[in-house]
């Protein structure tokens, strides 16, 4: 199980983020890798290019299934509807 957690900068994943997404890239498909998520905030929006980057890497490239992404803006990652999105994640581990 792999998850993702960034805050969006300029409309795109963290640099320490991107550095190992690509490192991993690297191996191909890990053979133990069988789920992925990926959780998301930031203060207004623009997530287009980091669900891609981790849509065409992660789910693409190395063949993990998707369990879910979770976006949240602004204070909505303190919210209990998003809390709950994060459990319902968890509970397909």
């Amino acid at each position: 199980m792999l998850v993702i957690a960034s805050p969006i900068y300029y409309y795109s994943l963290t640099g320490q983020t991107h550095c190992a997404i690509e490192r991993i890239y690297a191996f191909e498909r890990l053979p133990k890798l069988k789920k992925a998520a990926l959780l998301l905030t930031a203060a207004g929006g623009g997530f287009t290019s980091a669900i891609q980057t981790y849509k065409d890497a992660v789910i693409g490239h190395m063949g993990a299934k998707d369990l879910g992404i979770v976006k949240a803006v602004g204070s909505q990652s303190k919210s209990v509807a998003k809390q709950n999105e994060i459990r319902e994640i968890v509970k397909k581990i």
